[in-house]
């Protein structure tokens, strides 16, 4: 791995670390060199999570599919031979989240695990069974309808048994 980070990565480095990036998911994009190391110090941006299950849950699972629907919109394409998306793919989409989310659920390091766990076939791509759109769906979930479905049933159910 080169030593040297190229200038033209430079501000796409800086907008990561200004999103929470953990230095786990910069290393990954930028590999361990030396300079790397001495600027992204281990302990930024916490402990990323690792683990799938998280997405089993509805609110976690509509973010994630407001992400993939957001990166299909602004017609980015993943490597899906390497099971990831750019660097500059993460923060573009990153930031339309951050703008379109009343309450924003998920930060950097999750969307990136989000995406990666999409490219890598642990969540697939359903119609929803109650208003027919498309929709991703942690491999492991059973439901054919979609978390915002889910979700508005629940609430229903809350408000019912009040």
């Amino acid at each position: 791995m080169a030593s040297v980070i190229p200038v033209e990565k430079l501000p796409t480095l800086h907008r990561l670390k200004e999103l929470g990036a953990s230095s786990l998911l910069i290393r990954a994009y930028y590999g361990n060199s030396p300079v790397i190391k001495r600027f992204v110090p281990s302990s930024l941006g916490g402990r990323p999570r690792t683990s799938d299950t998280w997405l089993l849950d509805p609110v976690n699972g509509l973010h994630a599919n407001i992400l993939w629907s957001l990166y299909k919109h602004l017609g980015r394409r993943a490597d899906l031979n390497r099971n990831v998306i750019s660097a500059e793919d993460l923060i573009s989409v990153y930031d339309a989240y951050i703008l379109v989310a009343p309450e924003p659920h998920l930060d950097i390091n999750s969307a990136q695990l989000a995406f990666k766990l999409i490219t890598c076939c642990r969540m697939k791509e359903l119609k929803c069974s109650e208003c027919s759109r498309n929709f991703m769906i942690h491999h492991q979930r059973r439901s054919s309808e979609c978390h915002y479905c889910k979700i508005q049933k629940e609430r229903k159910s809350e408000c019912e048994a009040a």
